[in-house]
């Protein structure tokens, strides 16, 4: 089979030669990662080129590309870390700043390969628009061929497995093609795919339009580390009492530095464990019974178009004495005017309506906050908003990546160079992912006796306790 649909045939990045930006968005540039991935390509696009079917299949290859540039970034990431340049922060490292603009172009990418889709579904009495969702369908039952390819696009078929379930008249058989793996068969797979994964990131090219628009976009990434404070801190909002001259609080909702912490302001040997964007229907009860064995806390970051749909879970996490915090409402990148768009939402909507609503579901207001992605945490509206709601905000600088790398052996040896690096800090896995299961009983048995986990609002107060 031609390597990754010839990366997707070059005429998928030119189709979409465009770009725009707006107040919210990072500076402009030419290409943009987005325009150069081909995000900004439509089912009418494709309908028009000369032969819909394969651009469609060219269109999902573009996915597959993006997935292994993210490999071949991840692997740069590792090998850092194995180095042993210990202590570097991540926003220090050029492969993981490419990294953080991988995941929402990956997850852009996988909702737009989805919605053209259903579109061409929709659309399918004109002989284009079905030949469009055949060429798309096509692509993935190929990459279902190579175990490789099957883990890499293992998320976009679970995706368009869910959206043909839930849509009206739906067709079970049809969502069946698109089944995903999971549990123990996508650990598997993920491990026996290894080699083929790395041989076809060896086949990518040096550069090309993705790779060198990341790589400008990378050097305006906001880093781990928090803005320097100016030479007044601003204060808590009226409804939070300001702290007093010599009262020795550290941590408070602040658009300043005292207003976010990232892990590196705890003790030695600290650490906090967290887990973002559920709750999910059955991953997250499992990491429950996980700390439960282990005896440890964690901290969970939730977004409020689940919380609703799974209230029993979010009732027996916090009667287990788990604190559930605010990741916003659809997980929207804030900094990017398109994802906003795509979800007609806005930062009110992300960061003022989900507390209102994680509020109402939980009981009580959520004290913490966590931006999508990391993106805009240095943003004066966003947190502007956010102190408004009396929330802190929560960075992290440890990353375990397992929104890409579904491996449990390269997960958890990631995590703990990390820690071993860092010596103390925030930890960041994601409840959704089935493979995370598997990787948090080996690190809370490899790092027990060793260091202290804490949840987020335990060790704000500690600090808060801390003298100066």
């Amino acid at each position: 089979m031609r390597f990754v649909w010839l990366l997707g045939m070059a005429f998928l990045v030119t189709a979409c030669s465009h770009s725009s930006t707006g107040p919210l968005s990072r500076p402009s540039r030419a290409p943009s990662s987005e325009t150069a991935a081909g995000l900004d390509i439509t089912l009418d696009q494709l309908m028009r080129s000369p032969a819909p079917r394969e651009a469609a299949k060219a269109f999902v290859g573009r996915l597959l590309t993006i997935r292994l540039r993210a490999q071949r970034w991840l692997t740069e990431f590792d090998q850092s870390l194995e180095s042993g340049d210990g202590g570097t922060e991540l926003g220090n490292r050029p492969s993981y700043r490419k990294l953080l603009l991988a995941r929402p172009l990956v997850e852009r990418m996988e909702e737009k390969i989805v919605d053209i889709y259903q579109a061409a579904q929709e659309r399918r009495t004109e002989e284009k628009a079905a030949l469009v969702a055949v060429g798309v369908r096509d692509a993935v039952m190929e990459a279902r061929n190579s175990l490789a390819q099957r883990v890499l696009l293992n998320d976009l078929m679970a995706r368009m497995s869910e959206a043909i379930s839930v849509a009206e008249g739906t067709n079970q058989a049809e969502a069946k093609l698109f089944a995903a793996l999971e549990g123990k068969e996508l650990v598997q797979a993920a491990q026996a795919s290894a080699v083929e994964v790395a041989q076809l990131v060896s086949q990518l090219p040096e550069s090309d339009p993705l790779e060198n628009a990341v790589v400008d976009e990378a050097e305006n990434v906001d880093t781990i580390e928090p803005e320097t404070p100016g030479p007044q801190e601003p204060q808590p909002p009226q409804d939070q009492p300001a702290p007093r001259q010599g009262d020795g609080r550290k941590v408070f909702p602040t658009t300043g530095s005292q207003g976010n912490i990232s892990g590196n302001e705890f003790p030695a040997g600290t650490f906090a464990l967290t887990f973002d964007d559920g709750p999910h229907p059955t991953h997250t009860l499992k990491q429950l019974e996980n700390l439960k064995a282990a005896g440890v806390k964690a901290t969970f970051f939730w977004l409020a178009k689940s919380v609703s749909l799974y209230q029993p879970i979010v009732k027996t996490t916090i009667e287990a004495g788990y604190p559930v915090e605010n990741h916003s409402w659809t997980h929207a990148d804030l900094m990017d005017p398109k994802a906003l768009a795509k979800w007609h939402t806005t930062w009110q909507h992300e960061i003022v309506d989900s507390t209102a609503k994680l509020t109402e579901v939980y009981g009580e207001k959520p004290k913490f906050f966590r931006c999508p992605y990391g993106s805009g945490f240095k943003e004066p509206g966003i947190r502007k908003l956010i102190v408004e709601q009396g929330m802190i905000h929560v960075k992290w600088n440890v990353d375990s990546v397992d929104w890409h790398d579904k491996n449990p052996v390269t997960v958890l040896k990631r995590v703990l160079l990390q820690m071993r690096d860092m010596k103390r800090g925030i930890v960041l896995f994601h409840d959704i992912q089935p493979h995370t299961v598997k990787v948090i009983p080996q690190l809370l048995k490899k790092t027990k006796g060793s260091i202290r986990w804490v949840t987020i609002p335990q060790i704000v107060k500690e600090l808060n306790r801390a003298p100066r």
